[in-house]
């Protein structure tokens, strides 16, 4: 019984922690303030531009494995 109260505890602390986060992120500014439109608030704050040996620099979403997407740039262009 006194694990799943410490658990629980934990849980509610954890969530109590993450709170302030969405309020940090909205101070970074919006997609659409920075003239992103179609790209979802939020997504321009965590882009990493990469570039493997020999390539264009793209967005790496992660490390393992890698995944990388294309600038939207690229889409712009005709």
């Amino acid at each position: 019984m006194r694990r799943k109260l410490l658990v629980g505890a934990a849980g509610a602390g954890s969530l109590a922690a993450l709170r302030p986060l969405p309020i940090l992120a909205a101070e970074v500014g919006s997609s659409v303030a920075l003239g992103f439109a179609e790209i979802p608030a939020g997504a321009l704050a965590e882009q990493h531009l990469y570039a493997l040996p020999g390539k264009v620099p793209l967005i790496k979403k992660t490390y393992r494995p890698p995944n990388f997407e294309t600038p939207i740039e690229y889409f712009r262009t005709p």
